[in-house]
């Protein structure tokens, strides 16, 4: 929920500290790394300085959440191979996979 992370934010952009919130150091790594996908997403505000006027970024701008950025990386992947042996990749944190479920279906975090 991203209202629920805008509270564990800086006006900044960064992570308030672990003293500040009363997190336990386990919960403040889930938080900050779901703070992190996010961003990524696009669903959190932007706390950067604007880029120059004509300037074009190198990232695409992907209104996805959890598609086509693998775990620990900052590079998109494009293409998993051909429709008949698509390559499965990891979406998601190693650190969220404890979470809590509240279904029976197992949980999977390849996409």
């Amino acid at each position: 929920d991203v209202l629920l992370l805008s509270q564990f934010i800086r006006s900044d952009g960064g992570m308030l500290p672990r003293r500040v919130t009363g997190l336990c150091l386990e919960e403040h790594k889930k938080v900050a790394v779901c703070v992190q996908m996010a961003h990524r997403a696009g669903l959190l505000p932007n706390h950067r300085p604007p880029l120059p006027e004509g300037h074009i970024p190198k990232k695409p701008k992907l209104n996805r959440y959890l598609t086509r950025w693998p775990v620990r990386s900052a590079k998109p992947i494009w293409k998993r191979g051909p429709k008949w042996c698509k390559k499965p990749f990891t979406v998601g944190h190693p650190l969220l996979k404890d979470n809590v479920k509240y279904t029976q279906k197992p949980l999977c975090l390849n996409h």
